[in-house]
Order: structure tokens, then C-alpha cells, then sequence
């Protein structure tokens, strides 16, 4: 029999792992020494818990006087918090007073209005009914038109209360876009759009999705189209039309506002030789639409049922209008001490009768606002004039003759506040953005946003055109805009969140213009180191030279 560990024979046993007596005695030895090793750690590991145990008890009482700290400091806190949050709400409290007492207000109004007319509506009603009840059918005619009573007594309730009839919404287009001359509108999930043709022979509104594909023609007319509104399922715009064989210069545009539907179709005239013919805007609120008439003062058509009525006799031919609000721009006379002595057309009598020798009073634009309802007639900034006036609810944001950015509430009698230093152009805003051109440090002409806080200012765009766009539209997510190079002028939709996302909705070829203008064949054009261009062609078969054609 062997050794399990080294292999010697050793005499026979019964053990499953026999060893002869070296490695018996090998094996005892290695058991001593690891016996007093493990006693060995046992005492160290014993001194070791012991200084841990000893620094726990120190860092204890440590943890304990911070633990007192920091409960007195909390218990400060909580004092403090229980006394900031009684402030807010004692704060809050006055807040929810004063508008429980605006809403019961103007919920009484509205009560009253649509409690007006919807008794106009039972006294046509009634009268119908006298008229149907010698026949038959008086009684059904009677039931349907109690019915029909009811509905617009319900209508009425609503849109004074919503501002809005089922899914119509309350304006044609925003006050922004329209101060830009309204070139484009959203409506009924769709973009539309003015711009010329392919050779500007035409002016065109194109219809196109939200995000500029699948763009078409709708409508075509030798006019200048522009101030696109949509409303109630139609699209309604100006057109101004050149009239050449006019003798009178006063009647050698015909400015007319007209309406088709979505699809270009069913063209009307809502409003012919009554609308001022160099008004660039209307607005549509509300089921009216607001515009300049002849006389320079402001009317509305009900469009409902075309009543025509005067709303406000400024004569100014100066109109915006938002939220039931007619901004407009007039004339006010001055004193020697700044205090206003006249406006509108006392103004004129004064300057008249001034002394020439020792003039009295001076005269500057002032901007007002003109509440529809109340009749209520205010300055927006007292003895100031305001440009791109833009209502966000009860504050109006506007640029003053520098181009810096501003707000005010002028029905509580704040003063104005500065939005925005710069030299802005074309202002707009949608959301909680406002948008404007202005000229960077570097010369180039740009798009760009700011809050209207005054915060987060960045650039949407930069532009070719070292003139800049002719107007600033959004639309959706876009910033609707003009751009040209001396090789083309483009309509661009631009990512209003500043994306560098661009889509051309229109391109003119500035050669192709040309060409087709002057009946230009094989033309070819070589670009001066002045930055002009030199354009040899036929035309109509005589060789010609063209200098400079595009600056």
C-alpha cells in the first residue's frame, strides 16, 4: 500500500487517504503552525475592533451636536417657510378676488349681449311665425322655428363667452402677420401663400402643406395679392389692381378685398371702391371684418350678412385691430410745457392759428388704442409714436423710432419697460417668441427671436440679400420670409426654433426674368469684378450687350 501524499509503501490500513509517518508528522506540524497564525489574527483583528469601536463612539457624539445643529437650523427654516407661504397666500388670495370680480364682469356683459340677441332672435321668430300660421303647417313651422330660436340663442351664449363658433377660429390671421403685409396664413391644416409666377406675369396664392411640400397654384390674377386671412372655410385678401387707362391718378388703383375657397374656387368681392385704395391691411375678428374705407376712417362688414357700420371716424388711414382693440396713429398738438392741447383734427385749427413769430405749440404722432365696446379712447404710450404694434392679451408690445423693442399695459397705466435693445425691423410674435430683422455686428442682415421677457435671444436665419426680407410672416413652426442673391429671389420657410431648417416654397431666376422680359434667346452672362453683371444675347435676332443688369 503507498503514501496518498508521497507515494511510499507503508503497511496496510483501513484509512481511504493513508500517509506514511513523514507526512504524518509534516501534517501536524502545518496544523500547529496555522492553530497559532488563526490565534495570532484573532488578537489583531480583536485590537483593531476595538480602535474602530473607540473612533464609532467618537464620531458618534460628533454626529450628535451636528445632528442638533441641523435640527435648530431646520426648525428656522420651517418658521420661515410657514411665514413666506402665509405672505403668498394672503397675495394670492387678493389676486383670485380681483379676477373673480373681472370674470363676473365680463360674464355679465356677455350674458347681456347674448340675452340681446338671442330676444332679436324670438322677435324674428315670431314674426315668421305670424306670417305661417294661417296655413297648415303653422304649428310645425312654429315648433322648428322655436327650435331654431333656441340654437342661436345657444350660438350667441357661446361666442360671446369663447370668442369663437364651434371649431371657427377667432381672427383670420394674426396681428403680426398682417402688419407684415399678411402674405401668408394657416388654415384648416394647410399653408397659404402669396408670391408671383414663374416670370412675376401673375401674382398667385399657393396652397401647400404645413411643411411647404406639394405646393400649387389656387389662384392667379395681374395683381398685387397680399393680407391673406382664412376664416370660416374661405380665404379672404386684398387685390390691387392697376388700372392704366385711368385719367385720374386717385383712381388708377382699384384696391378691392375679395375671398375664394381653399381650392381657388367661388371667387366674390366683399368690398369694392368702399376700401381705401392704398390700404395694405384688414382684419377679420369675430365674425367682422375690419378695414379703411375712403374717408380714412375705420369700418366693419358683418359677415354674416355684409352690414356694413362705422366704427371708429379717425381719419388716420393708420389701423390695426386686435382683441376688440383699433390701434391707430394720429396727430396731437403740444404746449410749450409738453401737456397735449389737441388731436386729430383740432390739431389742424391750432397750428393754423399759431403765431408765426412765436409759435405755441408743436406737433408729433401719437399712437392710440380704441376699445369697440366701451367706446374707450387711450393712448398706447402717452406723446410717443409705435411701431409693429403687437397685442399679446393686455400688454402690447411695440418698437419706438430706434428699432428697440418695448412693452406696456396701457389700460393700467404702467410705464413702458424695455424688452430688447437693438434696431429691430419687421417685428412679429407668435407664442412666447418675437421675431425681427436686424443687422448683425459682422453687417449681415439676419432673422432672429428673443422671449418677450428679453431672454434667450438667438438667430433663427441669416440672409443673402444684403437689403433684407420685405416682411417677416410665422406660420406653424415657420418663419416665412423673402431672400435674394444676384441670381435669384426666394420665399423661404425657416425653422422658427432656430434648426437651420430651410425650405424654398419659391425661386425666381433673376437670368430667366430677364430673358423672359426682353424675349432674350442664347443668353450667357459673365459677372464683373465689380460684382455687376455683363449678359451678351439675341434679342429677337439681334445680338445685344447687357451691362449691369443686377446690382
Amino acid at each position: 500500500m503507498k503514501c496518498s501524499k508521497c507515494g511510499k509503501k507503508i503497511p496496510k490500513t483501513d484509512e481511504e487517504n493513508p500517509l506514511c509517518e513523514d507526512c504524518k508528522k509534516e501534517l501536524e506540524e502545518s496544523k500547529a503552525e496555522v492553530i497559532e497564525t488563526s490565534e495570532e489574527t484573532k488578537e489583531e483583528i480583536k485590537e483593531e475592533v476595538e480602535k474602530v469601536e473607540e473612533a464609532v463612539e467618537e464620531k458618534k457624539e460628533e454626529v450628535e451636536e451636528t445632528a442638533e445643529e441641523v435640527k435648530e437650523e431646520v426648525e428656522e427654516k420651517v418658521e420661515e417657510v410657514k411665514e413666506a407661504a402665509e405672505e403668498v397666500k394672503e397675495e394670492v388670495k387678493e389676486a383670485v378676488e380681483e379676477k373673480k370680480e373681472e370674470v363676473k364682469e365680463k360674464a355679465k356683459k356677455a350674458k347681456k349681449e347674448a340675452k340681446e340677441e338671442y330676444e332679436e332672435a324670438v322677435k324674428e321668430v315670431k314674426e315668421e311665425v305670424q306670417k305661417e300660421s294661417k296655413s297648415g303647417a303653422g304649428i310645425v313651422v312654429l315648433i322648428i322655428l322655436v327650435i331654431v330660436a333656441l340654437l342661436i340663442g345657444a350660438i350667441c351664449y357661446e361666442f360671446k363667452q369663447n370668442g369663437s363658433l364651434f371649431s371657427f377660429g377667432r381672427a383670420g390671421n394674426t396681428v403680426g402677420n398682417i402688419m407684415n403685409y399678411g402674405y401668408a396664413v394657416e388654415g384648416g391644416g394647410q399653408l397659404f401663400y402669396s408670391a408671383p409666377d414663374e416670370f412675376m406675369d401673375n401674382t398667385c396664392i399657393y396652397s401647400a402643406n404645413m411643411d411647404g411640400s406639394n405646393s400649387k397654384v389656387i389662384y392667379s390674377k395681374d395683381a398685387t395679392i397680399i393680407s391673406l386671412n382664412y376664416y370660416n372655410g374661405r380665404i379672404y385678401f386684398i387685390e390691387d389692381v392697376v388700372i392704366d387707362s385711368a385719367e385720374d391718378s386717385s383712381q388708377s388703383v382699384e384696391n378691392r378685398i375679395c375671398s375664394i375657397k381653399p381650392d381657388g374656387s367661388d371667387y366674390q368681392i366683399v368690398n369694392d371702391r368702399e376700401f381705401f385704395s392704398y390700404s395694405s391691411a384688414f382684419y377679420i375678428e369675430n365674425g367682422n371684418l375690419y378695414y379703411i374705407g375712403t374717408d380714412l376712417n375705420v369700418y366693419k362688414i358683418k359677415l354674416s350678412n355684409n352690414e356694413r357700420s362705422l366704427v371708429l371716424e379717425n381719419g388716420t388711414g393708420f389701423v390695426g385691430v386686435a382683441n376688440g382693440i383699433v390701434y391707430y396713429n394720429t396727430y396731437i398738438a403740444l404746449d410749450k410745457d409738453g401737456n397735449v392741447a389737441g388731436t386729430g383734427n383740432e390739431v389742424t385749427a391750432l397750428i393754423n392759428n399759431d403765431s408765426e413769430d412765436d409759435p405755441q405749440y408743436t406737433t408729433q404722432v401719437q399712437t392710440m388704442a380704441y376699445n369697440i365696446k366701451t367706446k374707450e379712447t387711450y393712448p398706447v404710450v402717452p406723446n410717443e409714436a409705435c411701431y409693429s404694434v403687437t397685442p399679446v392679451g393686455d400688454t402690447v408690445y411695440y418698437s419706438n423710432t430706434e428699432g428697440k423693442i418695448y412693452k406696456i399695459n396701457p389700460t393700467k397705466g404702467t410705464d413702458k419697460e424695455l424688452v430688447y435693445d437693438t434696431e429691430a425691423y419687421y417685428m412679429n410674435i407668435k407664442g412666447d417668441l418675437i421675431y425681427f430683422l436686424e443687422v448683425s455686428p459682422e453687417g449681415k442682415m439676419q432673422v432672429c427671436s428673443v422671449k418677450t421677457d428679453g431672454s434667450d435671444y438667438k438667430t433663427v436665419t441669416s440672409l443673402e440679400s444684403s437689403q433684407g426680407t420685405q416682411f417677416i410672416n410665422v406660420i406653424g413652426d415657420w418663419v416665412f420670409y423673402t431672400d435674394s442673391t444676384q441670381e435669384s429671389l426666394q420665399m423661404v420657410l425657416a425653422d422658427r426654433y432656430a434648426r437651420e431648417n430651410k425650405v424654398v416654397v419659391y425661386d425666381l431666376s433673376i437670368q430667366g426674368y430677364i430673358e423672359h422680359m426682353l424675349g432674350i434667346n442664347n443668353a450667357t452672362e459673365t459677372k464683373n469684378e465689380d460684382g455687376t453683371i455683363s449678359m451678351d444675347a439675341t434679342i429677337e435676332n439681334t445680338t445685344a450687350k447687357v451691362e449691369n443688369t443686377v446690382e
